[in-house]
């Protein structure tokens, strides 16, 4: 009975629709179209009365509208007024509320002000923190630009100076240079100098490859050539004239050659280089010059030694010894042995056996002056290997000399020394 009924009430509430007097709906296709005006009408129709089908059905989930449809004869009118009145009466107790609450409200109010105000000033103050922010970051942009020029004039500045101090170090000569090659003594001052002046001929060989056609266009170059030129054969004579004295002490016959090179010439190779390099001619001189020097050294040397040498041979065998020997001379006396300790002739070894042994363990030539102060003598084969061991020092004490004085690879010692050794 209760559905009928409110299906009764949603008769009642749609069936008063009043019908529509307006403009008519839009048509759904465009005027050009053959379909009938009579189709188009119905179509409309249609249409309205699926959307308010859908309205209700919307409406429906709503309380207050559901209660008044479930209520059977109860005009829309009534219902109207009574939600009106009941409006009205939430409104009067709203006021009434809001007078009592007034006080309240317009302490809500002032709070509300104040809070306005102090979130104004906090507005005023983060935008001046904005501002000044902005500054900051601008001038910290400006700084760090600034930092990048002045690195940058910083790394500048260096790399000029380092180039700088290389020119000048190379290019400016000192003061002293010029008078200790010219007229101080020939010692490690003069060899310092020396070094010093070749290095700034190495500076102006390079600075004229590196531009050829503007490095001796400089001021600094074309003032400091000439004098180079003048220092550098200044140089070269007294180097040669140094070394030329100096070898020629190599032929007295007092001269301890080793101690003599080691002082006077080994110290000095320096001056040779640099002869060798801006006066090749000079050092071919040098060279020749030393190879007669030391030839003759070493022939007097070895003439001398062989000559006292020769003074401590142990005689063996003479003319008159024989090459057999009667058996008893060599008997022992109380037996009737042949004892070979008694034979002193030249097939006895004796005590030449310790040759041998010398030679394995590299024993010293012998030295003159020890030898005579104790009357010693010896074998022929000792002679003969102290001589051989006397000239293989001599040849190695020569290949080191050359190798560290003349600079020489292995093959050019080899030619010096046969030239040397060949008298």
């Amino acid at each position: 009975c209760k559905s009928t009924e409110d299906s009764t009430a949603r008769t009642s509430f749609i069936s008063p629709m009043p019908s529509w007097n307006g403009p008519p709906p839009p048509p759904d296709v465009i005027e050009d179209s053959p379909i009938t005006p009579g189709f188009l009408k119905k179509k409309s129709v249609e249409v309205v009365c699926l959307e308010l089908g859908a309205d209700l059905e919307e409406l429906e989930k709503d309380e207050h509208i559901r209660g008044a449809l479930e209520q059977g004869g109860v005009m829309v009118q009534e219902f109207a007024k009574q939600v009106e009145a009941e409006l009205r009466q939430v409104e009067s107790s709203s006021v009434r509320e809001y007078v009592q609450q007034s006080s309240q409200v317009l302490d809500l109010h002032n709070e509300m002000q104040k809070c306005d105000g102090i979130l104004a000033k906090m507005q005023e103050m983060l935008l001046g923190f904005d501002a000044d922010l902005g500054a900051v970051s601008a001038e910290i942009r400006e700084l760090q630009f600034e930092s990048r020029r002045m690195r940058t004039k910083l790394k500048n500045r260096v790399s000029a100076e380092s180039k700088l101090r290389t020119f000048l170090d190379n290019a400016a000569m000192s003061p002293t240079t010029p008078n200790t090659i010219c007229e101080g003594e020939i010692d490690q001052g003069f060899v310092k100098a020396v070094a010093a002046l070749d290095a700034q001929i190495l500076f102006l060989k390079q600075g004229q490859q590196r531009e050829p056609r503007r490095f001796y266009k400089y001021a600094s170059v074309q003032e400091l050539g000439p004098l180079i030129d003048k220092l550098k054969t200044k140089a070269c004579a007294r180097s040669r004239e140094y070394l030329v004295d100096k070898m020629g002490h190599l032929r007295k016959l007092q001269t301890n050659v080793e101690l003599f090179r080691e002082k006077h010439l080994t110290k000095f190779a320096s001056l040779y280089e640099f002869v060798d390099k801006h006066s090749p001619r000079a050092a071919l001189e040098l060279r020749e010059f030393y190879v007669e020097s030391m030839a003759r050294a070493l022939h007097t040397l070895f003439r001398s030694y062989y000559t006292a040498l020769v003074k401590f041979d142990l005689e063996v065998a003479n003319k008159h010894d024989l090459v057999c020997v009667q058996e008893a001379a060599v008997r022992s006396t109380f037996t009737t042995r042949v004892s070979l300790a008694k034979r002193g002739d030249a097939f006895s070894l004796g005590d030449r056996l310790q040759v041998l042994k010398k030679i394995k363990i590299a024993a010293p030539p012998i030295i003159i002056h020890v030898a005579q102060a104790e009357n010693m003598h010896f074998p022929f084969e000792e002679l003969f290997r102290s001589a051989v061991r006397h000239l293989l020092d001599a040849v190695q004490a020569e290949t080191d000399f050359v190798s560290v004085f003349f600079f020489f690879r292995m093959q050019k010692i080899h030619m010096i020394n046969t030239s040397v050794l060949s008298l």
